[in-house]
């Protein structure tokens, strides 16, 4: 499919009240940025086939009305926005084995999925806001072991993951506010040696959190970055050098 923009509309842009069930079907290998931008009607489940491999930029920004979302098990990259405000897929989200990337915003929005999210193995990036605002989980969050880079915002805003947070060794930035306002974290978060700054509010408001283990030669602590941590007991730090700190 082509992609599409702000000047060059998608076909399908304005058909949104005659449009209610989308088919895509085997063969499609790429949903076209803004593809189906503006089909506020499409309802029901949304399966994309196996031979989809990439999702463009707000393809299916603010499609409100589906109510699950199948992904292509061939997925490698998600746009930025790609499902953004899709506010009534609900259940379970599955994330396929051979993605790589998800970008900024591409979940954020989507308020009813369910139970745990697990990142692959294959993800190196999370853009920014990519989950924020994804209320609705209700179980772990497992972040995959070629993970490098969490965006700012990535998981903010109200989420209710529980349990253990573990950070995998391949993380080297974790941007600001990332984890905020997840209040299910127990235990202690161990951070990687990668990871020199711990950002402005990076886990502000994780009030489960009890301990805190900076392994590398982390540089500076950020503003507020453990403001309302209220379990928090202890932070162990492995610098040669104490960082500086904003707290």
């Amino acid at each position: 499919m082509y992609d599409y923009d702000q000047y060059n509309v998608g076909p399908f842009y304005g058909l949104s009240h005659h449009m209610h069930t989308l088919v895509i079907e085997h063969g499609v290998t790429h949903i076209g940025n803004r593809a189906f931008w503006g089909c506020y009607s499409l309802n029901g489940r949304l399966s994309l086939p196996m031979s989809v491999t990439s999702i463009g930029s707000e393809a299916f920004y603010a499609c409100n009305y589906f109510t699950s979302l199948e992904l292509s098990p061939s997925l490698v990259t998600i746009g930025d926005n790609a499902f953004a405000s899709c506010s009534g897929m609900e259940g379970n989200l599955v994330l396929p084995d051979y993605l790589e990337s998800i970008g900024a915003g591409a979940f954020s929005g989507c308020k009813k999925f369910s139970g745990d999210l697990l990142i692959p193995n294959s993800v190196k990036s999370i853009g920014r806001n990519a989950f924020a605002g994804c209320e609705g989980f209700n179980g772990k969050l497992v972040l995959g072991s070629s993970l490098e880079s969490i965006g700012e915002y990535a998981f903010s805003g109200g989420m209710n993951f529980i349990g253990d947070l573990y950070i995998p060794s391949s993380v080297t930035t974790i941007g600001r506010n990332a984890f905020e306002g997840n209040k299910g974290f127990v235990g202690n978060i161990v951070i990687p040696e990668g990871v020199t700054e711990i950002e402005d509010c990076t886990f502000r408001s994780c009030s489960g959190i009890t301990s805190v283990t900076l392994l590398g030669q982390v540089t500076r602590l950020g503003n507020s970055a453990f403001n309302h941590c209220s379990a928090l007991t202890e932070i162990v730090c492995y610098s040669t050098t104490p960082p500086n700190t904003d707290l």
